[in-house]
């Protein structure tokens, strides 16, 4: 069975540190100190039901999401913790495999077209720079011109 420390979790959930401890020392999240060295380990089974039963972190543990999520950015596990957060409601316990490839989705589409608008920025500005450079050009050419070495009248 898959073990975490404080830090793993930490890193999974992106939260601090000290708050794992803090689950661990009121009694919220079952973990072993095997030394004050290493510190606190938890099972993936502990973890798991922590997870369930908290549903700011439910979306976290469905299915076998868990698993996988060590090895996901940062980013996408704040994304998925936001998810069951802003999903399940106080009655419910988890995020249904179905809600979050739901969400999942939707985040995709907006991304998606966040992205279509910043490349089409893109063009918009690579085209203002280019006119403006050939301005600039124009402007130099301009300036090297010998009828500007005599005052203008």
């Amino acid at each position: 069975m898959k073990q975490y420390s404080v830090k793993q979790i930490s890193e999974i959930l992106n939260i601090n540190p000290e708050t794992v401890r803090r689950w661990i020392r009121t009694g919220r999240l079952e973990a072993v100190q095997t030394s004050k060295k290493e510190g606190n380990i938890v099972s993936e089974e502990s973890l798991k039901k922590f997870l369930r039963s908290t549903p700011k972190y439910a979306g976290i543990a469905t299915g076998s999401a868990l698993g996988s999520l060590t090895g996901l950015s940062v980013a996408l596990t704040a994304l998925l913790t936001g998810f069951a957060k802003n999903t399940v409601s106080n009655k419910e316990k988890s995020l249904s495999a179905k809600q979050l490839k739901e969400q999942l989705g939707k985040s995709i589409t907006t991304y998606e077209q966040s992205i279509a608008e910043k490349e089409e920025t893109i063009r918009q500005l690579q085209k203002e720079i280019r006119k403006e450079k050939s301005l600039v050009k124009e402007m130099k050419t301009l300036l090297n011109n010998k009828d500007f070495e005599e005052p203008l009248t």
